[in-house]
């Protein structure tokens, strides 16, 4: 299981990447958002929907969450 640590280092590299090729800073929110922008135009590009990967993520973020502040066995 990868802990929720490990998944905000992978996003923060993701971002790091995205922003070094953009020649970009880090500014908040607002890179976030250009981060997840590009990959809804990525999926939408691919033929995907947009709304459903956004529900998913928000669905698969609250049971990683959940599944954090279990104890372990």
């Amino acid at each position: 299981m990868t802990s929720i640590d490990t998944r905000i280092d992978y996003a923060d590299n993701a971002l790091a990447i995205y922003l070094e090729m953009k020649r970009e800073r880090r500014d908040g929110d607002a890179s976030i958002v250009d981060l997840i922008t590009d990959l809804l135009h990525l999926a939408v590009s691919e033929g995907h929907d947009p709304a459903a990967i956004l529900r998913m993520a928000t669905m698969h973020q609250d049971a990683e969450i959940s599944e954090a502040a279990q104890p372990a066995d």
